[in-house]
């Protein structure tokens, strides 16, 4: 592989479709996912799983704690051995690891209403207990449960609801007066809030407006924000913890697409995936809305292919899924900072670069800066020139048009 970086934006060009906007350091990759073996109890004998198609297992919801990552899959209508698994963080092995159901394959039971049946949202606590949303089945209500990470020795299941179905993400707000966890389904125009100490549960309801991803503001700030559609909307907690039954979410902008999951990081960065694109986007809450891009790789063609989290000292994971070409599935993580690459005057400097000799004499970059919704996107293209073009950087835009072009030729 042959990148150089520019700024916190990271260029590989060994494949000119993708452009990280941070470093990203690569963990594991696989051509396939699937499962540890099961063993007989007292023997050495493999249990056999119901027949599945290993190429469906879709990772949806992430979350990070220690040296452990937690997934829960996507069953696409099929029967999996387990909807909630492990995996390390690190690995001596030169193979990838397979996926471990946790908390043990035997609490993974779709269709037994005292069972983890289909895991949805993830989210870990301070007390180092990870809350699982649970979609339940056709005969069993939607649940949710906790698993003490420490000792894996306590799941319990803390509520269940009153439906079945619809579930989708939840957030976590800890505060001296208790535990809240706010979470969203599909097309439903509430908000459902679960208070872990009283182990009861209400609905604020959000007029015109139907949470999808969701995520918690740091503590200071107390704001929820959600996604409905293409919108970003905000609420203080306190209209939902009060009881009153109604909320009015305030617009904070519109994204460039329609997230399906949200994170916040402690510094107020918010970072979303969005449905049907190759990006992911986020914005600096302490800032006036403005969306800009993490990483983006042209070669992406699933609906969902990010799955997200952050661990404890604030790195982010991403779970990458390639629906062509292999890998298919890689975990990568970074460092996030607030700062990012972007051009916000209207002057374009000459910058220094160079390089490495992965390019030929007769090759170039042009490096695409287009402002869309006070957004940078850059795409990278590969051009030929002839010989008689001497080795030399150029610089020059197109205000008219909003498109600013760098193109580097190698020294």
């Amino acid at each position: 592989m042959t990148s150089t970086s520019l700024g916190n934006l990271s260029l590989d060009f060994s494949s000119p479709h993708t452009i990280a906007y941070f470093n990203f350091t690569p963990v594991f990759q696989w051509k396939q996912l699937d499962y540890e073996p099961s063993f007989a109890p007292g023997s050495t004998q493999i249990l056999e799983d119901e027949t599945f198609n290993t190429e469906s297992l879709d990772p949806r919801f992430m979350a990070v704690y220690g040296e452990m990552i937690l997934l829960s899959l996507y069953k696409h209508h099929i029967s999996i051995p387990a909807s909630l698994v492990s995996l390390p963080t690190s690995s001596a092995s030169s193979e990838p690891p397979k996926l471990t159901p946790f908390p043990s394959r035997e609490m993974n039971k779709p269709g037994i209403c005292n069972y983890i049946e289909e895991a949805k949202g993830l989210q870990v606590d301070a007390h180092g207990r990870l809350w699982v949303l649970d979609n339940g089945s056709e005969n069993c209500n939607a649940k949710i449960w906790t698993i003490e990470l420490i000792s894996k020795k306590r799941t319990k299941l803390i509520h269940r609801f009153t439906f079945h179905g619809s579930i989708h993400d939840l957030a976590l707000d800890e505060t001296p007066e208790g535990t809240f966890a706010y979470i969203t389904g599909l097309g439903q125009h509430h908000i459902v809030v679960f208070s872990f100490e009283r182990k009861k549960t209400w609905m604020v309801y959000t007029p015109g407006i139907g949470p999808y991803s969701i995520a918690m503001s740091p503590k200071e700030s107390r704001e929820l924000y959600l996604s409905f559609l293409n919108r970003l909307y905000s609420i203080p907690v306190a209209e939902l913890c009060n009881g009153t039954g109604t909320a009015n979410p305030k617009l904070i902008g519109e994204w460039s697409a329609e997230p399906y999951s949200m994170l916040m990081d402690n510094q107020g960065i918010l970072v979303a995936t969005v449905l049907e694109q190759n990006y992911i986007i986020f914005w600096d809450t302490s800032k006036p809305f403005e969306e800009q891009r993490i990483y983006e790789d042209a070669g992406l063609t699933s609906a969902r292919p990010f799955t997200l989290a952050k661990d404890q000292n604030g790195t982010l994971w991403r779970f990458m899924l390639k629906i062509k070409g292999e890998p298919k599935y890689l975990l990568s993580k970074f460092k996030f900072r607030a700062k990012s690459f972007k051009v916000s005057s209207g002057k374009f400097p000459l910058i220094p670069f160079r390089l490495t000799t992965f390019l030929s004499q007769k090759n170039i970059f042009l490096f695409v800066f287009r402002a869309n919704q006070r957004a940078l996107f850059i795409h990278a293209l590969l051009f030929k020139l002839t010989n008689q073009l001497q080795p030399r950087l150029l610089a020059f835009q197109f205000f008219s048009s909003k498109i600013s072009l760098i193109v580097i030729h190698p020294n």
